[in-house]
């Protein structure tokens, strides 16, 4: 009994979807018999929406996506990763053996610190032998300074000394030549005297000739007459001696003056030749500072030559020690491992991988879009995607570059179009995921629109027919973006106005060749 009641309930189901298909979709509509109906729509208005659909894959920016390797050759001693670890820029992930190396920057920095004890013990000395220099400089400036004033007195001196016995000279020719001149008058006084005595001997024999003088007074006159010859033979014989007296005493004392003219140049030339010595050691004591500048500074120039040498040596050396340290050289995620702590490593041209770190917080979309589409898109267009991990969640882009080389996949061509991902989605999208990709190409807001179907099309233009007052009338009319069942009317049409249009009637058989 209860399957009877079970077979009728399944059997009235039937019956009832059977009437219900063939009612909606091929019982004609009362009163049309051909299946055509008359729809009358309101032009409105509303937003477009243009857009290209692409398939992509979500990858690293980049630069967001680095394999790092060793740039040195050994064995690897440690490794500080494993797959999903997170890192930060510069943490070591590995460690290459390199005592070797350690030992050479040890020895280039040891040679590195004699060198520059060389060069300080050769400034000490340096310091030490132009202090001797300039003690010695001063020395001999000392006596060059005490030679000069020995010179200037010596000079004073003898120049005293020659003053004195010129002054002496001239006493001497003055003191005879007054004794001379005083001689003279003696004798002058004389000649008078001895001239007028003998006048009056010749008056008085004269006088006693003629009996009229005593002799006694003619023998007094002869008397003074001879005495008078007597002074003046006298006086004459002292002018005489003070003559001979001023010849001598005047060539003895330009003998002295001349011995005195001698010892003063004989002195200052002596003592001019000293100052020339001691200048000429003053001159050798500087030239002795200045060797020893010289001789110094080229010491100091070799030594300190091959620093740059040393230093470069040593920067290379530890350049070459930090790759030891094998490091992150960004934020990120550790990817890959490719080499095991332990395995021996060589680097060559190009340095073997050891992780690949990935910055999962640096995605982008590479979606391929169809050369057919590829003119519609623009950089800075707007763009969405999903991935099929979150379906339901819809992530915001925008159009960053387009690649210009083509991509041929299944004898399609396509290019790739980077899409920079906005908003959070850390955590959820991943490297090499697959996108579904929307770019909104254009846009319009607040459009006319009107269903697609009211567009008729006459010798290359569109119309549509408006009903009027007086029935209808066609338009001519100006399309733009088309979305779903909808097209935008740019011109020849305002919202509000009646569109109508003729459609198949729901449930008319499609003709032949029309769509199935």
């Amino acid at each position: 009994m209860k399957k009877m009641v079970l077979w009728l309930v399944v059997l009235l189901i039937l019956a009832g979807t059977s009437w219900f298909v063939y009612a909606t979709y091929f019982a004609p509509p009362a009163g049309d018999a051909s299946g055509i109906r008359t729809v009358e729509v309101e032009a409105t208005q509303r937003s477009f929406v243009k857009v290209v659909l692409a398939t992509g894959t979500v990858k690293p920016e980049v630069g967001a996506q680095v394999n790092v390797g060793a740039r040195l050759s050994g064995k690897v001693d440690k490794l500080n990763a494993a797959i999903g670890d997170k890192v930060t820029k510069g943490q070591i992930l590995a460690i290459i053996e390199h005592e070797d190396l350690a030992e050479q920057v040890a020895q280039q920095e040891s040679q590195l610190a004699y060198v520059g004890t060389q060069i300080d013990a050769e400034q000490q000395q340096l310091a030490a032998d132009l202090a001797r220099a300039e003690a010695l400089i001063e020395q001999r400036e000392s006596e060059v300074e005490t030679e000069k004033l020995r010179l200037v007195a010596v000079t004073e001196e003898r120049q005293r000394a020659l003053n004195a016995e010129a002054g002496r000279l001239e006493s001497v020719r003055q003191q005879r030549g007054a004794e001379i001149k005083l001689a003279q008058s003696q004798i002058m006084e004389a000649e008078a005297t001895s001239t007028y005595a003998q006048k009056d001997v010749k008056r008085m024999q004269t006088l006693f000739e003629k009996g009229m003088l005593a002799e006694q007074t003619l023998d007094k006159a002869v008397t003074d007459e001879r005495t008078a010859r007597s002074r003046l033979n006298t006086s004459e014989q002292s002018r005489s001696l003070s003559e001979t007296r001023l010849d001598q005493d005047l060539a003895v004392q330009e003998e002295v003056v001349k011995q005195a003219q001698a010892a003063l140049t004989n002195d200052v030339k002596v003592q001019e030749e000293t100052v020339r010595k001691s200048e000429a050691a003053l001159a050798v004591a500087r030239l002795d500072r200045a060797a020893v500048e010289v001789s110094s500074a080229a010491a100091q120039l070799v030594l300190k030559a091959s620093l740059p040498r040393l230093e470069s040596g040593i920067r290379e050396m530890k350049i070459r020690l930090s790759y030891a340290e094998v490091k992150a050289p960004i934020d990120g995620v550790v990817g890959t491992i490719s080499t095991q702590e332990g395995e021996t490593v060589a680097a060559g041209f190009n340095a073997p991988t050891f992780v690949t770190v990935v910055d999962v917080t640096r995605l982008q979309v590479d979606a391929y879009v169809d050369e057919v589409d590829i003119g519609k898109v623009h950089e800075g267009q707007s763009a969405t995607f999903t991935v099929d991990a979150f379906p339901d969640t819809q992530f915001k882009g925008k159009v960053l570059a387009i690649y210009p080389s083509a991509i041929l996949l299944d004898n399609v061509v396509y290019y790739d179009v980077v899409i920079g991902i906005e908003g959070e989605f850390e955590g959820r999208l991943r490297p090499e995921m697959t996108a579904n990709v929307t770019i909104e190409v254009a846009a319009r807001g607040d459009a006319v629109a009107v269903p697609l179907k009211s567009i008729q099309h006459k010798s290359g233009k569109e119309f549509v027919l408006v009903k009027t007052g007086r029935g209808t009338e066609e338009r001519e009319v100006t399309t733009g973006l088309e979305e779903g069942d909808f097209v935008e009317v740019r011109s020849g049409l305002t919202a509000g106005a009646t569109v109508v249009y003729e459609e198949k009637a729901r449930g008319a058989r499609p003709e032949r060749g029309g769509p199935r």
